[in-house]
């Protein structure tokens, strides 16, 4: 058995039918010939590999697998000329005497695995065997090697969903997911994507300032949009007229004004990640060396003194 596959070794003349099914896969032999019959555990007929020629002793040859399962050690007899090689190439050996024994080893590489994979995604899909992401659907393969050394072919039946529905508009304080007609959960990221009780309207409007994402079934899919930050909850309107953040985008140094002084800042890049934290002792303007950033998008989240947040978007250019 090599890889859930059974392995029969013998001797056979005359033409048969090596396909048990209601098909038919008939080999005629030059004399006695050597074959090795392969069936899946199920006794699924697989393929049946032929080496012409072969007179083994009794009638039947022999075999054993390595310890690793990929090499086939085969002993018998043979007479005149045989082609002991069982691929399309050419290895004739001829005997010497009447009768001559022979031992060959030869691998099963030749028999591959193959292994298919449905999987139904959203928008995209990022197969973990080779870190390639898919945004079609579409019958893909990628070729490995198995556990026994030898070529195996994985293959994904993929299907994807072209109407994603993970994405969020925000209003003012106000969230919308922008797919109507499905189903909503609105979660609180800061709280490990926990789900907020009674939020599942297509709207949500957050009563504290934080990180929030809806999770989007539309029936065939089910996706969850990107975190988005609040932080202008409670906040007064002249506060939030008074609070500035110059240039945008920026190449090199952010400034911040707020005629309230400010407690802490902190940037967080698009996935949440912490780039810079840091309390600012009350000051009501101050600048932010941006220049090592990578381009792309970031937050600025800042506490005054009185407790109020904010959270601003820059880009980085």
């Amino acid at each position: 058995n090599e890889e859930d596959r059974i392995i029969v070794s013998g001797a056979h003349q005359n033409t048969v039918d090596f396909d048990p099914s209601a098909n038919t896969d008939n080999n005629t032999s030059t004399s006695y010939d050597e074959f090795y019959w392969i069936l899946d555990d199920l006794l699924n007929y697989q393929e049946v590999n032929i080496r012409a020629g072969i007179a083994t002793s009794n009638g039947y040859g022999s075999y054993s697998m390595d310890v690793k399962g990929s090499l086939i050690l085969s002993a018998g007899s043979f007479f005149n000329t045989v082609d002991m090689d069982f691929s399309s190439g050419t290895d004739n050996f001829s005997s010497i005497g009447s009768i001559d024994n022979y031992v060959s080893v030869f691998t099963l590489c030749g028999i591959s695995s193959k292994d298919t994979t449905e999987v139904t995604s959203c928008a995209s899909y990022t197969w973990p065997i080779n870190g390639m992401t898919f945004t079609t659907s579409g019958y893909y393969s990628e070729s490995l090697s198995n556990i026994y050394g030898c070529d195996s072919i994985v293959y994904i039946d993929l299907t994807i969903d072209p109407n994603s529905p993970n994405t969020v508009t925000q209003n003012g304080g106000t969230f919308m997911a922008d797919f109507s007609g499905a189903s909503y959960q609105w979660i609180d990221c800061n709280n490990s994507n926990s789900q907020i009780a009674g939020e599942t309207a297509q709207s949500f409007t957050p009563d504290v300032n934080g990180n929030y994402a809806v999770i989007i079934d539309n029936g065939s899919c089910s996706d969850t949009s990107v975190c988005i930050t609040i932080g202008d909850v409670g906040l007064d309107s002249d506060e939030f007229q008074n609070f500035k953040v110059y240039p945008n985008p920026v190449t090199s140094e952010l400034n911040i004004s707020s005629e309230i002084g400010l407690q802490q800042i902190s940037i967080l890049d698009v996935n949440g990640r912490l780039i810079i934290g840091q309390n600012v002792n009350s000051l009501n303007s101050f600048l932010i060396d941006v220049s090592t950033f990578e381009s792309g998008v970031y937050f600025l989240e800042t506490i005054d003194v009185d407790g109020f947040s904010i959270t601003s978007k820059f880009v980085k250019e």
